[in-house]
């Protein structure tokens, strides 16, 4: 038993002469160069740097500075090596005095950083923000166009950025509405009717499926679909024409080719042969698109 309170003693003993500053050389810097104006009476802009440097070098207590006053005293280091305090108007310190100060300082931030670092990591635990949200569940789930961020709460701004662990908090609202999300998410992904004409092959069949739509599919294809969106006898109505399908619509709605359905489930080569009619030679846009069975498309 004695043994091992003598070792707990060392190593407590260890502990706190390697976390308690020095640190004489910043005590002596502060004493004799930023008591004046920043000490415990009345300290400019509020910075009371003789309530900060007692405790670092108060043998057996305290340690290195953590949570806000780290922030003052990495301020306080950066000001001084930058030559900004004291000012230029107040009395300079030594050349040595003011080196020691910030090695001694330096050490202590640096001790900090790690301890704080071994504790908590050096980046926080935090939720993905909505935007990243989306974009993992479109990776997923194989639904590239999801669109499910707007279903989020606003997420905080720290610093500019809205990925700091800090300004993203979690409330009943966000996971009522990261749920909400997740099920709009599964709800796209997974098809909403039988799957009928289609299945699955583990190998490219041989021959490879041909798909072919002529002019006079195109046609009718067409009219089926202005039919279902309520278009019947409107003039943009397409026509056959020297054994071309002639489309004069504007609405890409109207002027889309729902067929031919794809068989089987794979990877296929679409080409199109499209020219423009009575454009007086400007470049007419032509969009080709794949619809999937659960309602995501894909510009090609």
């Amino acid at each position: 038993m004695t043994a091992a309170r003598t070792i707990v003693a060392c190593l407590l003993l260890t502990v706190s002469q390697g976390t308690v500053a020095g640190d004489e050389s910043i005590a002596t810097f502060v004493r004799s160069t930023c008591i004046d104006c920043h000490g415990t009476t009345a300290p400019e802009a509020g910075l009371d740097l003789d309530a900060l440097t007692r405790p670092m070098v108060a043998a057996g207590t305290g340690g290195p500075p953590d949570g806000p006053a780290l922030t003052t005293w990495e301020r306080v280091f950066d000001r001084v090596q930058a030559g900004e305090m004291p000012p230029a108007e107040a009395d300079q310190p030594a050349p040595e005095l003011r080196r020691a100060f910030l090695s001694g300082l330096g050490d202590t931030l640096t001790r900090s950083s790690r301890q704080r670092q071994r504790i908590d990591g050096r980046t926080a635990l935090r939720r993905l923000n909505r935007h990243e949200y989306e974009n993992t569940l479109r990776d997923l789930l194989h639904v590239p166009l999801l669109d499910v961020a707007d279903l989020l709460p606003e997420d905080s701004v720290t610093a500019g950025f809205d990925t700091v662990a800090k300004g993203l908090g979690v409330s009943a609202v966000h996971l009522e509405q990261y749920q909400l999300a997740a099920a709009t998410a599964i709800e796209a992904a997974v098809p909403t009717q039988p799957m009928t004409g289609v299945r699955s092959a583990p190998t490219l069949p041989d021959p490879p499926v041909r798909l072919v739509m002529t002019p006079s599919d195109t046609i009718a294809a067409l009219v089926s679909a202005m039919n279902a969106f309520g278009q019947r006898g409107k003039k943009w109505r397409p026509w056959l024409e020297n054994g071309e399908a002639i489309i004069t619509s504007r609405n890409p709605t109207i002027g889309s080719v729902s067929l031919p359905v794809a068989p089987l489930t794979g990877r296929y080569r679409v080409r199109c042969r499209v020219r423009g009619v009575n454009t007086d030679g400007l470049p007419l846009p032509v969009t080709l698109s794949t619809f999937t069975n659960k309602g995501a498309f894909t510009l090609e």
